[in-house]
């Protein structure tokens, strides 16, 4: 995947590995040939359904990955994809970041730097603003539903 950049070829690829990497023995031979550092790389790419198809691809790896090392070039761009306001992607990406972070304090000191944390809690305050303007438009002055 590294050395091409034909879009089909890519995102089929991206695809592919998608679906092996849900197998334990896969994802190890993955990491193994730097697989997790090739598709993050893929990470800035300007074709939406590559990136898309690698960050559903990531979390399968991501476990297995936080464990082998070498993944600290990914965490700054995973950190500012958080900021995407596709709801998918900011899910994907917090459950990568959850296992990458997980009993790994180097991983969390870099996503720290990079932002990763105040990201997070402004996604946690519209979230609460989305909630509570939600909660007001459904709620009449007496406490009744409004139907």
């Amino acid at each position: 995947m590294g050395i091409y950049s034909c879009k089909t070829f890519l995102w089929t690829t991206s695809r592919i590995l998608k679906v092996i990497s849900v197998y334990s023995s896969n994802k190890r031979a993955i990491i193994a040939t730097g697989g997790f550092q090739v598709l993050a790389r893929q990470l800035n790419k300007s074709s939406q359904k590559l990136v898309v198809n690698c960050l559903w691809t990531l979390p399968n790896l991501s476990d297995t990955a936080a464990k082998q090392g070498n993944i600290r070039p990914v965490l700054p761009r995973l950190a500012q994809l958080l900021g995407s306001s596709k709801k998918s992607i900011v899910s994907c990406i917090t459950g990568i970041l959850s296992n990458l972070t997980c009993n790994n304090s180097h991983n969390k000191v870099i996503v720290c730097r990079e932002n990763g944390i105040g990201t997070l809690t402004n996604i946690l305050k519209a979230k609460k603003r989305r909630h509570r303007r939600t909660c007001y438009l459904h709620s009449s002055p007496l406490g009744m539903s409004a139907s």
